[in-house]
């Protein structure tokens, strides 16, 4: 497929690469300018020209709405302590983006999938050279460039604010490297094990198990999508490697050496004792929230909330956390709808990835900031309502 220097060819490029720039351009500037934010103005001036495209979907324009007036109605009327204008423009920008992916038209889809994988290979190589060199071009956590993992190698960071943001990022985008993969079973398993690779050295459980569970699900339900025969094949597989793996481990402890321990959560290390005082603290708080939350969760303690949902439910209350549930619930009621009738892989590529959101949202210290999350929110509310006025608009 050739892309033509158009206006519609420029789009099509514009998605290819948008995966790429939105995490490269926080690192550069132009004339004083963060390039990450030139960015997001193309984005919101694209928002801006189709205003009547998303007022006529409700659904999409009342998430819009709640997202960015709730916090400034709590602030003036709840319980905030202060009104924290850098987060409310990360999610102002983050909504520019999943809006832009919910008005894109299928072919652009398309390409800005392409770009997605493409994203997730090169982090993942980028990721492998830092795991072997400690050499960093981008990556400047301190903490985490001069220590080492439980293996002794490197830790990966790539042109993430943090090892666990670049695990997520791969966990999140891994799935939809079987859409142009699956066809191409050798491509896709060296795929898997350079995403697998890299999580497991980043230290990021729920990520790599995430990981795990999506490459054997996608494995067993693309594979054998309507087909029976298949489907048993794929089913005696993963049974037969799951009994070989339990010999090996009897035998020579060789699981337990390697995948068994990084599956082994310590209750007593930082990562666990430090988001179980978090989520204790602000669930307490939950309890006598008022109408609309807090406003921002940053200013009742000084840790983030480690978790989407839980921030949802702490800055925005119990009315808007509901909502938030049943529209994920919603959006995966109408993926399995279609499903049903034209099983398209994407949809279903687009299932599991709402699967494992929830799970996968509890990993970034800082998720309502990570754009990732703006990115698959789009995807998946795209796919879910694209058959509605509003989403098959120019874009």
């Amino acid at each position: 497929m050739r892309l033509v220097v158009t206006k519609k060819g420029f789009k099509n490029i514009f998605a290819l690469i948008l995966p790429l720039i939105i995490i490269l351009s926080q690192w550069y500037s132009v004339s004083g300018i963060n390039l990450s934010w030139i960015i997001y103005i193309l984005l919101l001036v694209n928002v801006g020209l189709n205003f009547n495209a998303i007022k006529k979907n409700t659904s999409l324009s009342l998430f819009i709405a709640i997202t960015l007036i709730v916090p400034i109605i709590t602030f003036l009327f709840g319980m905030a302590r202060g009104f924290n204008s850098s987060l409310f423009l990360s999610i102002l920008t983050g909504l520019a983006l999943m809006v832009y992916i919910c008005l894109m038209s299928d072919h652009q889809l398309d390409w800005f999938i392409r770009g997605l994988v493409l994203s997730c290979i090169v982090f993942s190589i980028w990721g492998i050279y830092e795991i072997g060199t400690g050499h960093y071009v981008l990556f400047t956590n301190r903490l985490l460039t001069v220590r080492r993992n439980w293996v002794g190698a490197h830790y990966p960071g790539v042109a993430f604010a943090n090892t666990n943001d670049l695990a997520q990022y791969l966990a999140f985008s891994f799935p939809f490297c079987f859409l142009l993969l699956r066809k191409r079973k050798i491509r896709l398993v060296a795929v898997f094990a350079l995403v697998f690779y890299v999580t497991f050295h980043s230290e990021s459980k729920i990520s790599m198990i995430c990981v795990l569970v999506e490459f054997l699900l996608l494995l067993f339900l693309i594979t054998g999508f309507g087909e029976k025969q298949k489907a048993l094949k794929i089913t005696f597989l993963i049974v037969l490697l799951a009994g070989l793996g339990y010999y090996a481990n009897m035998k020579y402890g060789i699981v337990n050496a390697t995948i068994l321990h990084f599956f082994d959560l310590n209750v007593n290390a930082d990562y666990f004792t430090g988001r179980e005082n978090i989520y204790v603290n602000l669930l307490e708080l939950s309890k006598r929230l008022p109408f609309g939350g807090f406003g921002s969760a940053y200013s009742i303690q000084s840790m983030p909330p480690h978790n989407l949902l839980l921030y949802i439910l702490v800055d925005y209350g119990w009315i808007v956390f509901a909502a938030f549930i049943c529209y994920l619930v919603s959006t995966g009621k109408k993926l399995l709808t279609r499903l049903r009738t034209d099983k398209d892989p994407f949809d279903l590529v687009c299932f599991i990835s709402l699967c494992v959101f929830p799970v996968l949202a509890s990993v970034s210290s800082t998720n309502e900031q990570r754009k990732i999350v703006w990115i698959i929110l789009g995807i998946l509310i795209r796919q879910a309502y694209k058959k509605t006025e509003a989403l098959t608009a120019r874009a």
